[in-house]
């Protein structure tokens, strides 16, 4: 049997996708997984491509085949085939003359435009990872602030993985009704966080979800008992990030949406909402990120930010833990959080380590395994000097 590449099945796409011969190796995919290489990659109509996604608004309109693990056949309809080409020549001829020659050309009697009936598929071939191996990675504009008096924080998420296809975020407690599904893969998009006496949930404000609650915020404890130091909403997020080779939900070796094992999980991260009324103290402390002992003699005076408490120097409220302590910041708005590392008090033999996660380290990325990523560093506890 000869093989195009020596790769893939020389077949009608009918043959591909329903005879008994490939039934073994066959997997049919959802639209969303149309390989990279078309969506975002070489032949994409943003890569200066023919394939042009925004023609496909049904599922007739697009099939996907996967055999042998990581071969994919694409079953483009033939007139959405036929369109993509034509706005491909439009764009690209040089003149009125120009495209009329090409466009004849592509739909003369016989010629590649008018090979197929136009409710048949032509196929287009694509391997996973052509474009290189997903990188999942996303930013967020803050992890941190303080509502206005509309009651809601507006925080931009940035997906700057690479090679992706596809994404599904999910916001605490979890399951269906809190999920955003992208079904391309988008760059930045918005979600609004809520903390006013009645409204402590969060709401999508960008595709399909658009309007609808996709999160609950729980009330956290700066000292983990009560109000005295402090309260913050704590929201949840966690993204997974899809491109060629994965599998989704129900397939074979689907995984895990909890599991941070594979590169295209990525750890739960914790984003805080301070509300409206909240009591912002300062303090000046003398910094350095991997020594108490040089922090104390000659660290770099800083200014930090955090909610009022009781028991810490200047107003905050020193922990006993990795997940309690005043949350540091560079700013009165609570959204710039500090540096990690030992913040020295002046004047005295005192020393407050502020790290995200651990006591005496940052603790981030794949370390976090199962838990949660912290993004705001906070004073988990005391050390004094001799």
């Amino acid at each position: 049997m000869s093989l195009i590449n020596g790769k893939f099945h020389n077949k009608a796409f009918a043959v591909i996708s329903e005879s008994a011969d490939f039934a073994n190796t066959r997997l049919h995919k959802q639209k969303h997984r149309i390989p990279h290489r078309f969506k975002h990659g070489a032949s994409s109509k943003e890569k200066g491509g023919f394939f042009d996604e925004s023609l496909l608004t049904s599922d007739a309109h697009v099939k996907v085949v996967k055999l042998t693990g990581s071969f994919n056949y694409v079953g483009l309809r033939f007139d959405k085939y036929q369109q993509m080409v034509l706005n491909q020549i439009s764009e690209s001829a040089s003149s009125t003359a120009s495209f009329n020659q090409m466009s004849a050309s592509f739909f003369r009697a016989g010629g590649f435009g008018n090979i197929l009936p136009q409710d048949s598929y032509i196929t287009l071939i694509a391997e996973d990872g052509e474009g290189g191996t997903i990188t999942p990675s996303y930013t967020l504009s803050s992890a941190s602030g303080i509502v206005p008096t509309s009651g809601f924080l507006d925080i931009i998420i940035q997906n700057s993985s690479s090679n992706n296809t596809a994404a599904t975020w999910s916001f605490s407690p979890g399951g269906g009704a809190n999920e955003i599904h992208q079904t391309s893969s988008v760059n930045e998009w918005k979600h609004r966080f809520f903390f006013t006496g009645s409204q402590t949930s969060s709401f999508a404000l960008s595709g399909s979800e658009s309007g609808s609650e996709r999160g609950i915020g729980v009330p956290r404890y700066i000292n983990g008992s009560n109000t005295t130091d402090g309260v913050f909403l704590r929201y949840l997020v966690k993204g997974k990030i899809f491109g060629d080779g994965e599998f989704d939900f129900n397939e074979s070796q689907s995984g895990d949406f909890t599991s941070t094992s594979s590169v295209t999980f990525l750890p739960i991260r914790e984003i805080i909402i301070h509300s409206g009324s909240v009591k912002v103290r300062s303090g000046s402390f003398k910094f350095n990120p991997t020594s108490s002992a040089v922090a104390s003699s000659s660290g770099v005076v800083t200014t930090l930010y955090y909610q009022s408490g009781s028991t810490g120097p200047s107003g905050s409220f020193t922990g006993s833990g990795a997940i309690s302590g005043s949350h540091v910041f560079l700013d009165v708005t609570l959204q710039t959080p500090a540096s990690s590392g030992y913040y020295a008090v002046p004047g005295t033999h005192d020393v407050l380590h502020a790290f995200k996660g651990g006591i005496n380290n940052d603790v981030t990325g794949s370390a976090v395994e199962s838990g949660i990523e912290f993004l705001v560093p906070r004073f988990t506890s005391r050390s004094i000097l001799n």
